[in-house]
């Protein structure tokens, strides 16, 4: 921002109805000046439209956007015989990576704008209003007719951990540049903006490109989504893979820790700021300019169900990075989160809350496994 933008901002702040007159006569210059800089605060994301209204990235902080579906959940009560009847149970509840971290981040107290695609059959509808009755801002997506929900079947084994899984999310496409750019004053307008790589790779590009004032934070929701980032990380702020999704992003092959260091190494070189790296039983790889390790919570969890406890994780993270807590406290709160989450059948856990988030009562094992 140059100095005069600074000037139009702070009297704009002051008085959001004033005129491209009065402005000019407050500042000695011409109207056809104010315009020009007017029309620059409003392409940095300053300002929202024609009206001046000052941008809520000065006090709004997370926009959320991507996938909300309905997930089918098949546990196994023995261990699974492949090709064959397996006796179980069937449940359902309401996901989504973007959906579960935006309903995790505010019950962790984190208001946030949801963006994603509804339907409008059953499962839709009920959907909507859970979200409502758990007081997430959804207002902004897009809603369809004659369509369901996107949706994601899992099968869980004999010790509840996944055995594998089916997603159906076509209708996620429904998100597209012609429907987010309509939206791109509102999106950029946030200080975080959250995505998932069930968007399109032309949609996460365009938001990246878009928003240059933003944060940009992604989770990369499998191996092969993954790749859709691969060409954005000079645009990404905080990027969560697993270990096999880093791989896929680095093209650095992970055999032992001795080779984190590579992968890490890539990821900030190519511009992302925050790296945090799921490596499942052995806790959460930390990483930025200034620290780097890893960091578990040594109390065992009683496992009822590991679906949602990325999105958890993630959720703990990004909880961390708003409240500016240092990067090992972010990698500890996505611990917790994923800890917690991994006690309940739910894909998001009732016991998230701030309070359980900050006053976990467990230990951490830390380690130092490279200098940075």
């Amino acid at each position: 921002m140059t100095k005069r933008e600074q000037e139009l901002l702070n009297i704009i702040k002051e008085n959001p109805y004033i005129s491209q007159n009065e402005l000019a006569d407050l500042l000695g210059i011409k109207r056809s000046s104010v315009a020009v800089h007017i029309s620059n605060l409003i392409k940095k994301g300053y300002l929202v439209g024609r009206a001046y209204v000052i941008s809520s990235n000065l006090s709004k902080d997370v926009c959320v956007i991507g996938g909300c579906n309905i997930d089918f959940i098949a546990k196994s009560f023995d261990k699974i015989n492949m090709k064959d009847s397996n006796p179980g149970t069937l449940e359902y509840s309401f996901g989504g990576v973007a959906k579960n971290i935006a309903e995790n981040l505010k019950r962790m107290g984190i208001e946030n704008k949801f963006i994603s695609v509804f339907g409008d059959d059953a499962y839709s509808r009920e959907i909507k209003e859970y979200l409502t009755k758990v007081g997430i801002d959804f207002s902004n997506s897009k809603f369809l007719t004659n369509r369901g929900m996107s949706n994601y079947n899992s099968i869980l084994d004999e010790n509840n951990d996944l055995f594998t899984a089916i997603s159906a999310m076509e209708v996620l496409e429904e998100i597209n540049i012609e429907f987010i750019s309509k939206h791109i004053d509102l999106i950029k307008s946030f200080k975080f903006i959250v995505m998932d790589t069930n968007l399109s790779e032309d949609v996460l590009e365009y938001i990246c490109k878009n928003c240059p004032n933003s944060k940009i934070i992604v989770d990369c929701v499998s191996r092969k989504k993954s790749l859709k980032i691969k060409n954005l990380l000079n645009y990404i702020y905080l990027i969560k893979p697993n270990i096999y999704e880093a791989e896929e992003l680095t093209e650095v092959a992970y055999n032992d820790e001795r080779d984190l260091k590579n992968i890490v190494d890539v990821f900030l070189k190519k511009g992302v700021q925050k790296v945090f790296i799921s490596m499942g039983e052995k806790g959460i790889l930390y990483a930025d300019k200034n620290d780097s390790g890893i960091v578990k919570i040594n109390e065992t969890a009683k496992v009822e169900n590991t679906s949602g406890c990325g999105d958890a994780s993630m959720s703990g993270i990004i909880f961390g990075v708003v409240n500016e807590k240092d990067i090992l406290e972010c990698a500890k709160l996505g611990n917790v989160a994923g800890f917690i989450t991994a006690q309940s059948m739910d894909t998001v856990s009732k016991h998230i809350s701030e309070k359980n988030l900050l006053n976990f009562g467990g230990s951490y094992e830390i380690r130092k496994i490279f200098n940075n």
